[in-house]
């Protein structure tokens, strides 16, 4: 099994039996317009997730932000401190 990294869009594969891998997750809540990122360990993500590398070896992406709204399903128009400096608009 294998994710995508929603910043560099490389693929992230489920580790090897006895290894931990973790990422971060990203969820948004529309009724508090509330943006949270977990770290979580790979073997407890989901497959529809929206998940990022801990450390991705592309840290300025092109479109990233609105890549980033669009699949959390966020309004293009709203912003929040955590998409802030993730990529120049």
């Amino acid at each position: 099994m294998a994710w995508t990294c929603s910043k560099c869009e490389r693929r992230i594969f489920e580790p090897r039996v006895a290894a931990i891998r973790y990422v971060f997750q990203w969820k948004y809540i529309k009724r508090h317009e509330d943006l949270t990122v977990d770290l979580k360990n790979l073997n407890e993500v989901n497959g529809d997730a929206v998940i990022t590398h801990l450390h991705c070896p592309a840290p300025e992406v092109p479109g990233f932000k609105a890549r980033m709204k669009a699949l959390l399903k966020m309004p293009p128009q709203r912003d929040h401190p955590l998409l802030f400096g993730l990529e120049e608009e």
